[in-house]
This record gives structure tokens, C-alpha cells and sequence, in this order.
């Protein structure tokens, strides 16, 4: 069981955040600020959240997970009214569409219907295979930074038992989480995630649902993190999606992590795949996360001893890519929220996020990384791993 706890934290937001009415909050536009709060930057209940904001988020702690987003389902809303407050706030004259690629109202509703008719609960799920009469969202369409260790942008409890629900994190702009080095030198950069499923107590409950939109762009630069992290209850239904761009660089880490046996199903696809088995042909492109760290995996499943887990879908993962293996970390010299380097600490150059690797040739190949490693029931549709030149010591898939 994971716990999240949270101690001071440092965060710099510069845009403007909406609710789903559309009316523009008051008091979060503000200059460097630290927090106490145990509930993360921003919390969600009920309902739905839609937030376009450059953030810069940093962590000085390194034994204490902190959030970014606390997500704690007690209540949702009709599909209906999630559709006309996002419409609406895209809509206000407040809005900047220059955050990141996902700014604009094309890019926000684009994902909501993809969310609202294709992405549902399936026969191993359990639940409803019909699209979803209510929705408590969180959707974000700007920039998301965060340094350190201990990282996670949202975190998601279940305390709706709804089965024809769903409970969403999703993304459609820019989150990076990196390495943050401070004024003494000291470098800290792991154990980190994008999005997380924690243990919240409903079974079956909702469809939890972990999304990257077409526009999404999610760089995890941190060791021994993941992008997608599990810890749901047993046999709970969820939906891990990519749309977009995934890449993972540093080494020990995870795409999909999962710790518990839930009944997943993964789509590493364009919206409007489907796979013919007979002649081994799709009709849309795989969109793959992309590894350029050693000891990494693309998914990583234990089930241990409990029978009712599953994975089902379509997945894809790259190690590598042509002529390019292992990547170091250099801060982005510009940002909105500072004016200068995008750090609230040191700005890093060219430093190594695969530093375990002992070779003295060939430096730059990744090593020993996997695209699927599990012992529990991995019933793909299909799946595409693509192994590049400057790898060495890889396997596709092979059983723990």
C-alpha cells in the first residue's frame, strides 16, 4: 500500500486554473510559495478539474512522496456538464493557448470524447462495457514540472463504488519530471511518478483511468520511477492509455508498474485501432513508450499469489531508437515561471541518469531493459517491441 505524505514543497504557478464552470479562480496567480498541506498543490473531490498553468514544482525533501494533485473520489458529475464547463473555459478570454501544445479547446475536447465514448469498462473489467453516465476528471492542458525525488503528479483514490463511473487522470500538455540539484551540489532525482492509482476500498467500483492524450508530451528523467503506477485493490477495473509521446531515460525504471492483481487493460494505440489477428495487420499506429534507460521495463507485473488479475489490450514500447540510446539530463534553459532556467535550484548539464551502468565501451547503449516482464495473466490483443541499434542485453518479453 502506497502513502503519500507531504512536507514543505516549493511551487511556482504563473497562468490561471479553471473549474468546469468556466469562471476564472481568484488568488492562484502568485510568486514563489510554500506549503504544509498534506493534500498536494491542487485537491478534487468531486466533480472535475481542468487546469492550463505553467508550473515549476520543487522537491527539497528526499524520503517524503508529495503530490502534485490529490485526487479523492467522493463525488462526480454528468458527462453532460464535465463537456460545457470545459467548453466554456477554453472559451474565457483569460485562456492562453500558448502553455503547451494541448492550450487549445481542439486539443481539451478532442480528449474528453475520446475519454467520454472509447475508452470503457470491458468484459474483464466486470463492470459496464457501455460509455459512462458520469465522470470525475481531472485534465490538465499546460506545462507541469517537478524536481527532485519522491515526485507524483496525480494521485487518485477510489471512494465511489459506481460501476458505470469513471474516475480520470488525464493529460494533454507537458509534465516533466526531473533532477534538481541544490546549492550545495547535492543531486536528487528518483523514485518518482506521473500518474498513481492508490488503494481507496471500493471493488468493483468505477473504471480508473490513467490517459495521454494525442498532444500530451510526458518526459520521466528521474531513476527508479514510473509513468504509470498500480496499487489499486485486487481485481479493481483500469484503463491505462497513450496517445501521445512517452519517453523514459532514467535507468530502473517503469512505463506501466504494477503492483497489485487489477484487471488492466492497456491501449498504447491511435484512437480507432483495431487488430486483425488473421492477418496480423491494424488499422491505426501503435503509440509506444519510449525507454533510453538501462534496467528498465515497459511493463512490470508481479501478481504473486492471487489469481483474479489481468492484462489485456494493446501495447507497444520502444528500447532505444535509431542511432540513440541512453540520454543525460540538461535543464531547459528557459521558463515562464522563472525567467531564467527551468529550476528553482542549480541548472544541470549533461548529467548522467544511468550512472549504474559499469561499461567502458560503448557507454551510451542502454542496457538490460525488457519490454514486458510478468508472471500474472498478459492476454494482449497484440503488442509491437522494437529493440534499436544501441542496445545490448535486451529481451521483449520474457516470464518472471
Amino acid at each position: 500500500m502506497l502513502e503519500f505524505h507531504l512536507g514543505e514543497h516549493l511551487q511556482q504557478i504563473q497562468e490561471i486554473l479553471f473549474g468546469t464552470g468556466g469562471n476564472r479562480w481568484s488568488g492562484w496567480d502568485r510568486a514563489t510559495t510554500t506549503t504544509g498541506s498534506s493534500l498536494g498543490i491542487q485537491k478534487l473531490v468531486s466533480g472535475a478539474m481542468l487546469t492550463n498553468s505553467n508550473n515549476l514544482f520543487t522537491n527539497v525533501s528526499t524520503t517524503i512522496l508529495r503530490e502534485f494533485v490529490h485526487m479523492d473520489h467522493h463525488g462526480n458529475m454528468a458527462v453532460a456538464t464535465v463537456g460545457a464547463g470545459f467548453t466554456t473555459g477554453t472559451a474565457e478570454t483569460t485562456w492562453d493557448s500558448k502553455v503547451s501544445s494541448g492550450s487549445s479547446s481542439t486539443a481539451v475536447m478532442e480528449a474528453f470524447e475520446d475519454l467520454r465514448d472509447n475508452v470503457n469498462s470491458t468484459t474483464a473489467h466486470g463492470n459496464s462495457a457501455t460509455p459512462t453516465s458520469n465522470m470525475f476528471i481531472w485534465m490538465q492542458s499546460g506545462r507541469i514540472v517537478m524536481e527532485g525525488s519522491y515526485n507524483v503528479v496525480t494521485n487518485n483514490y477510489d471512494h465511489n463504488g459506481g460501476t458505470t463511473v469513471k474516475s480520470i487522470a488525464a493529460n494533454v500538455g507537458d509534465i516533466v519530471i526531473q533532477p534538481h540539484k541544490d546549492a550545495a551540489g547535492t543531486v536528487s532525482g528518483s523514485k518518482s511518478a506521473i500518474f498513481s492509482l492508490s488503494p481507496g476500498g471500493s471493488h468493483p467500483g468505477h473504471l480508473s483511468i490513467m490517459y495521454n492524450g494525442s498532444t500530451g508530451n510526458m518526459d520521466l528523467w528521474t531513476k527508479e520511477s514510473a509513468v504509470f503506477l498500480n496499487s489499486e485493490t485486487a481485481g479493481k477495473g483500469i484503463s491505462v492509455v497513450n496517445r501521445g509521446t512517452i519517453n523514459m531515460y532514467g535507468e530502473k525504471s517503469t512505463g506501466i508498474y504494477n503492483s497489485t492483481p487489477s484487471k488492466m487493460n492497456v491501449q498504447f494505440v491511435e484512437k480507432g485501432f483495431t487488430f486483425d489477428a488473421t492477418t496480423n495487420t491494424a488499422t491505426k499506429d501503435y503509440k509506444p513508450i519510449n525507454i533510453y534507460g538501462d534496467s528498465s521495463m515497459g511493463i512490470y507485473w508481479d501478481q504473486g499469489t492471487s489469481t483474479n488479475g489481468s492484462i489485456e489490450g494493446n501495447f507497444a514500447v520502444n528500447i532505444g531508437a535509431a542511432g540513440k540510446g541512453n540520454q543525460n539530463f540538461t535543464t531547459k534553459a528557459t521558463s515562464a515561471v522563472t525567467g531564467g532556467a527551468e529550476t528553482n535550484g542549480v541548472a544541470l548539464s549533461n548529467y548522467d541518469v544511468n550512472s549504474s551502468d559499469a561499461a567502458t565501451t560503448n557507454k551510451d547503449y542502454i542496457r538490460g531493459s525488457f519490454g514486458i516482464l510478468s508472471n500474472g495473466p498478459t492476454n494482449l490483443t497484440s503488442h509491437q517491441i522494437k529493440i534499436f541499434d544501441k542496445t545490448e542485453g535486451m529481451l521483449g518479453t520474457p516470464k518472471c
